[in-house]
Order: structure tokens, then sequence, then C-alpha cells
């Protein structure tokens, strides 16, 4: 084989990567308008609906992964951070989450910082 059909052989596979992983984030959008139209018609509580959008946002990760892709952390954070927040707003505890959300991203972010951990 010639240097160029190599080439091409190794580009090829990254192009279709990023076709599948815009086709794949694409879809996740359309779950989640989907699930909150859903949410808006039935009334589910705000816990419910966050719930349900983390849930998407894990398993498009977990697609990701299961297809050869890179898994995108902060996405995959993010989507626990939903369903952190379904849960206690389900649970109706009396601490607000979203302040203990920023205080622990910040402290991460620090602790990373100092550490030296952030990628170039």
């Amino acid at each position: 084989m010639s240097e160029e059909h190599l080439a091409m052989n190794q580009e090829r596979p990254e192009s279709d990567k990023t076709a599948l992983g815009r086709n794949l984030t694409t879809a996740g959008w359309g779950f989640v308008f989907i699930w909150i139209g859903i949410v808006l018609l039935t009334n589910f509580s705000g816990g419910v609906a966050l719930l349900g959008i983390g849930i998407i946002i894990i398993c498009m990760q977990v697609v990701r992964m299961r297809t050869n892709l890179k898994l995108e952390i902060f996405r995959f954070i993010v989507g626990l951070s939903f369903v952190a927040g379904g849960i206690w707003d389900l649970y109706d505890e009396k601490l607000n989450l979203l302040p203990s959300l920023c205080f622990l991203a910040g402290a991460i972010f620090l602790i990373a910082s100092l550490l030296g951990l952030h990628k170039k």
C-alpha cells in the first residue's frame, strides 16, 4: 500500500468519530427536549425533571464510551450533578444543594490548580 492510502485510512476513522460524536450529541439534545416536553405535559416535579436530564446526560456518555469515543468528564459530572439535584429535590432536603455544589466545584478547581492537574 502506498503512504497516501495509509494516510487516508488513518484520517477516515477520525472523521467518522467526529461525525458519530456530533450525531450522539444531537440525539442527546433530542432526548433532553423530549423529556422536558413530557415533564411539562405531565406536571412532574422539578426533581423528576432534573433526575431525567441527568440520566440522559450520563447515558449519552456511556454510549460514547461503548462506541469508542472519548468520555467527556465534565458532561459526566454535570449529569451526576443533575441526578444529585433531582434526588435532593425529591427528598425535599432543607439545605440548598446549589451552593453546596458550587463550593465543592470551586474547591476541586482550586486543588487541581494548586497540584498542577490541569491539561494544556
